[in-house]
């Protein structure tokens, strides 16, 4: 008597056991169910949800000629006193990192002069004054569309005075004929961040 009834209790205190495995099994089936029904939802969203556009090519005249992989470019102007000379020898300085992290780097550095039709040699001269691997380019009047439509960048444009212009600093990199902004600094960053966003295009 006393076994059947151990045996009795040992068969209740399974019971609950076998309860719970049912109920795990039912709610795991219902999940599977629920994502099942979800998948042509999916299916039907995923047409509708914006793709990631590949970046375009751009078209600016002091990039035509240039041979470089990248460029770092700022625009500024001759007798700029603050932010162009503090610019330029970031400018300079982050290149110098940048070919001692990767020696042999085709890394190139501009200085636009936004005052427009300045005679090549003045831009030339206080661009190289801050490192000889600048060069300069006197923006003409001609340029200022393309130049204020690609990188919306104002500067001496009908009567605007040149103090004016923003102090971004860009990065352009080449692949085969055709170039491309790869990124826009609007604060001056520091020298090694300016550097290691070269260098991850490597």
């Amino acid at each position: 008597m006393m076994n059947q009834q151990t045996s009795g209790q040992a068969h209740h205190a399974h019971a609950p056991d076998d309860s719970n495995s049912c109920t795990k099994r039912w709610h795991q089936h219902a999940a599977g169910l629920v994502l099942l029904a979800l998948v042509p939802v999916f299916l039907l969203i995923l047409p509708l949800l914006p793709a990631r556009s590949a970046p375009s090519a751009i078209t600016l005249p002091f990039l035509e000629n240039r041979s470089e992989a990248h460029v770092l470019a700022y625009l500024g102007y001759p007798g700029c006193t603050d932010i162009c000379p503090t610019s330029l020898r970031l400018l300079s300085q982050a290149r110098k990192s940048v070919l001692q992290e990767a020696p042999g780097t085709d890394l190139g550095l501009l200085f636009v002069n936004v005052q427009l039709d300045t005679p090549e040699a003045v831009t030339q001269a206080y661009a190289r004054a801050h490192d000889p691997a600048f060069s300069g380019y006197s923006l003409r009047a001609e340029d200022r569309k393309a130049l204020y439509s690609t990188l919306s960048a104002r500067g001496y444009a009908n009567g605007e005075n040149p103090a004016s212009h923003t102090g971004y600093i860009y990065l352009f990199s080449r692949k085969g004929e055709d170039w491309f902004l790869e990124r826009v600094f609007l604060e001056p960053p520091a020298r090694q961040a300016l550097a290691e966003a070269v260098l991850n295009l490597i």
